[in-house]
Order: structure tokens, then sequence, then C-alpha cells
């Protein structure tokens, strides 16, 4: 309602412009205005303070990529703890598993153990006082998966594309594209293509825009799955979506085409992120115009090949 679009401007206002602390302080309002369908029961809400010999339980409230970007913050979380557990989505609880810090994963319908202090992930920064850039670290903190295999020679370039996030977002419609926006991707010689599109966009790789373009997503059953053809690739290009954030947090070279209103973490007008090393941006110069954003990314991908 109203207050949640005021509380979403604060934040996005705040935030946006670097400042941190205040924009994830105005953020903890979202918790007396927003319904989760965590249930508590008779645990205590986790005030980032040390409790050792207790077990702290950090839950996904949001999407899959929020989710993603806030398990960075499980290794600050677990030394102030004697256990650590994650409550996400079930195509999230494998990667969650892996992340350090975490001591085990479960789904949202999956019976928990017992647990003494809760917080959702994305409160972590403001909680443990990590709330400003210069606390961010960009470093990878997913590792690589081994053991898929792209049927290429060593040599070859291969990288992996996304064009469309989640169509239940409230935004989708401006952070998504078409395949066919990305023609002076596909156009770019000597790159091999991988579509790891997911949902009812992968019907595009159907048109001439895919032609020559290797479907992966049709085999992904979870994000471990995308994990696991991320590590094969060289690159990623991909809109805002979970596959970027993946991408980012296993290091792997990513290209980030953002729309003209983005979602206020990702800052500016920089090319760099300081939540991925390793995530190059590219964002519009004014709403729904993706022609001189993919060619700047198709550009960078050029650069990347030599």
């Amino acid at each position: 309602g109203k207050q949640i679009d005021q509380l979403c401007f604060v934040v996005a206002t705040k935030g946006g412009l670097g400042r941190l602390a205040e924009g994830f302080a105005e953020n903890e309002w979202r918790r007396h205005l927003l319904r989760h369908r965590f249930k508590v029961g008779d645990a205590a809400p986790w005030t980032g303070d040390d409790v050792d010999g207790k077990t702290v339980l950090l839950f996904a409230e949001q999407g899959q990529g929020d989710a993603i970007q806030f398990l960075r913050y499980a290794v600050p979380s677990r030394a102030m703890c004697a256990r650590l557990i994650v409550q996400c989505h079930d195509s999230l609880v494998d990667i969650a598993a892996a992340v350090t810090g975490v001591d085990a994963a479960y789904g949202f319908d999956a019976a928990l153990p017992a647990f003494d202090v809760y917080a959702p992930l994305m409160s972590l920064p403001h909680l443990l006082g990590l709330d400003n850039i210069e606390d961010i670290d960009g470093a990878a903190y997913i590792g690589p998966r081994e053991g898929f295999d792209l049927g290429l020679p060593s040599s070859a370039f291969a990288v992996g594309i996304v064009w469309a996030g989640n169509p239940d977002h409230a935004d989708d419609a401006a952070r998504s594209c078409k395949l066919s926006d990305l023609e002076p991707i596909t156009a770019t010689p000597d790159v091999h293509l991988f579509s790891l599109q997911v949902g009812s966009s992968r019907a595009e790789l159907q048109t001439s825009a895919g032609s020559g373009i290797i479907d992966l997503g049709a085999g992904f059953g979870n994000f471990s799955d995308t994990a696991r053809a991320i590590s094969a690739l060289d690159a990623i290009v991909s809109v805002d979506t979970a596959v970027a954030h993946l991408a980012g947090a296993m290091g792997k070279p990513t290209l980030l085409m953002l729309p003209w209103a983005h979602d206020w973490r990702w800052f500016g007008n920089d090319e760099r992120t300081p939540w991925y090393d390793s995530v190059r941006v590219f964002r519009q110069g004014e709403n729904r115009a993706w022609e001189p954003v993919v060619r700047r990314a198709a550009m960078e991908l050029g650069g990347l090949r030599r």
C-alpha cells in the first residue's frame, strides 16, 4: 500500500546515493509493514549481538537474487554464534548450504531444527554494523561447480546469456528484454552462446534470433545446475536476474545490463559495483532503450574474447 511505496522511495533514495547506513536502517521498517511467510515460534529476533553457544536462523524473505546477494554475510554472522542455518527457496538450498559459514540450509516448507534467534538475510548489514560501501567485500563467496561438459574445445570462448527475469517481479517489464534485443551480442564473432534462460521466455529460442544458441536452461532443476553451467562458461551476459547475482557471487566475468530505473543497490553511474568484483555494469540512458546498452556490452564481450 501507500506506506510500502513511501518506504521504498526513502530506502531507494538514501541507499542509491550510497548512504547505506541510512538506507538499511530505514529498510528495517519493512519488518513492521510486511507480512512474511516465516514462522518464528518462540524464537526471538536477532539484534546482531554475540550469541555464543546459540543457533541463528537466517531466512530469505524476498527474491532469489536478493538471497544470493546477502548470503555473503553468512561468514560474519557465523562468527557471532555456535550454529548458523538458512531457510530459503527450494531452488537455492544446495547453493546456500555450500556458502562458507552456513551449517545447514532448508527449504521454505521443510521442518526446521531448533534455533534460538532469527533474522532476515537482508537485515544483516544493519544488524552487524556492516552498512557502509567500504564494508562490502566484492570477492567471490560461492565456489565453482564441476562436471558440466559444454562439448567445446578448451580454446573456445563460451558465453551464457539471460534476457528475462521472473515475470512475477513487479518491475519485470522494465528490467527484462527480448532475445531479439541481444542481436549485437548474438552477432559477436568467435563466441559460442549458451542460453541459461528458464521459464516462458525460453520459447524465444525457437525464433530466428535463437539460431545457433545452445539451450542449457531446459535441463536446469535448481540453481546448483545453473552454477555448474556458469562454472563451465567463460563469461555471462544478463539482465538484472538471480543468475547475474549467482555469476557475480561465483567470481565469473559478468556483463550486467540494467534498466533506466534500476534497483537502488546498483547505485549510480559507475561501471563497477562494490557487490561483485567480476561484474561490469551497463545502464540504460533512457527508459526501455536497450540497443545502446546491448551494443556496449557486445563491445566489452569482444574485448574479453581477445
